[in-house]
């Protein structure tokens, strides 16, 4: 399964258990909402969801887009994260205060990785994947 959707200026690919997000300029509620609401799909279909931030071209998100992803992860749970791209210290500090967020609202830890490129972030998801797959007994989808 492999889609891709475009939310204002940003891209979404869906592709199995992983929502590949690449970000354009700064991200507002509405564009944050719609991004939530297709990883929920994933987390409702198979109980488990990654999440790869392509940030290469972001610049931020507004402060109702981060209240509201902190009040999102009360309910929802996603299995990971890996972010990259205009990780600098403005762009690492704008993302770090919306998973600051998160952990206020959160009583785990969600699971968090700054990669230098896709490639990265992909095997970091991978073995993410087996961990979980792993101490839930099940096996990871085939390649």
């Amino acid at each position: 399964m492999s889609a891709e959707l475009k939310v204002g200026r940003h891209t979404v690919r869906l592709e199995d258990d992983t929502l590949y997000l690449a970000v354009n300029g700064s991200m507002d509620l509405g564009e944050t909402i719609t991004v939530h609401r297709e990883i929920e799909k994933i987390l409702t279909q198979l109980r488990r969801v990654f999440i790869i931030v392509d940030n290469r071209s972001g610049s931020g998100i507004t402060p109702e887009s981060r209240r509201w992803i902190g009040e999102w992860n009360r309910q929802h749970k996603a299995s990971g994260v890996a972010v990259f791209g205009n990780t600098g210290a403005t762009g690492r500090a704008l993302i770090a205060i919306v998973f600051a967020v998160i952990r206020i609202f959160r009583k785990d830890a969600l699971p968090l990785v700054w990669v230098k490129g896709e490639a990265e972030a992909r095997a970091w998801i991978a073995a993410e994947r087996n961990k979980l797959l792993q101490s839930r007994g099940s096996h990871p989808p085939a390649p």
